[in-house]
Formats: structure tokens, C-alpha cells, sequence
């Protein structure tokens, strides 16, 4: 699926493995991919998984500092903080009003795909081809990511698969 994937604002090539700055005296390797699309879940072997029914899912794959990310290890009030914070600064931008983040998990490493992070975004106000682009937008911490998505380039077997 296409995509592009950036660090410190800036945006980078398309969604292959490469360094990005973050702008910060640091370095990260990611490709931000739709997780939820028929062809990624066909390429990873994956059938019906729970929740991608209902939401666009959205898997931030790569060494990219987790800042800000929920953990197992904090207190209820930490990870309900947290989850907050990045619903703030986590949206999928698109012609109409943005989508915004309705869930974060953690999606374990496999044969076929390193883990990463997952975020969810409500179905409810569905994307259209007529849309064009949508941007997925994340903070963490001082990093900033955006991935542009060309929704042209996600139609498969003629349909807009996301």
C-alpha cells in the first residue's frame, strides 16, 4: 500500500524501509502501513481480525521512539493520560473533518511483519476515493509523524481498500 512516512515534520520517500531525522539529534527506521486494507492482510496471512471491521487501523512498524505510547507497566491513570495526549495529537486528516483516534494497542511481531503500534479510528465517516489523500498525524513527544496516503493508489480489484 502507499504511503509516506516522516520525522520532525518533514515528510520522506514513499513507505519504504529508510532513516528519517527526528529532528532532534536522533535517527528512526518506519513505514507506517494500513493495516486494515484487504491487500495487507491477504500479504500477512491474517483473516478477520477483531475490530478491523469497524475501524481503520493504522500500524506504525519500526524503531521509532515510543514517547508518549501506553505501556503495560503504567498505572491505569498513566495510561488513561497518555491515551489522552496522543488522541489530541493522533487524527487521520481527509477532505471532510478528521478522524479521530479511538483506540491504541500493540501488535506483536510475527513471521511475516515486526510488531508495532496500532492505532484505530472509527469507521463511522467513511473515507471515499473523492477524498483523494488522506494524512495520517501523530506526536510523540517531540517527534512529529506524517504519512500521506493517495487514495487512488489503494484501490484494489476495484474497490478503495482501507
Amino acid at each position: 500500500m502507499g504511503g509516506r512516512r516522516g520525522g520532525g515534520g518533514r515528510t520522506a520517500a514513499p513507505a519504504a524501509a529508510g532513516r528519517t531525522s527526528t529532528g532532534f539529534g536522533g535517527t528512526f527506521k518506519a513505514v507506517i502501513r494500513w493495516e486494515s486494507a484487504l491487500p495487507v492482510r491477504e500479504a500477512l496471512r491474517r483473516g478477520v481480525t477483531p475490530g478491523f471491521g469497524e475501524n481503520y487501523v493504522i500500524n506504525m512498524v519500526g524503531d521509532v521512539p515510543s514517547l508518549g505510547l501506553p505501556t503495560d507497566e503504567d498505572d491505569p491513570a498513566e495510561r488513561k493520560q497518555k491515551f489522552q495526549l496522543l488522541q489530541e495529537s493522533t487524527r487521520v486528516e481527509r477532505r471532510d473533518e478528521p478522524l479521530s483516534l479511538q483506540q491504541v494497542a500493540v501488535a506483536p511481531a510475527t513471521d511475516l511483519s515486526r510488531g508495532g503500534t496500532l492505532f484505530y479510528f472509527s469507521r463511522v465517516f467513511a473515507i471515499k476515493p473523492s477524498d483523494k489523500q488522506v494524512t495520517f498525524v501523530t506526536k510523540m513527544g517531540p517527534l512529529e509523524i506524517k504519512c500521506k496516503f493517495s487514495l487512488h493508489e489503494m484501490m484494489y480489484r476495484g474497490n478503495l481498500e482501507l
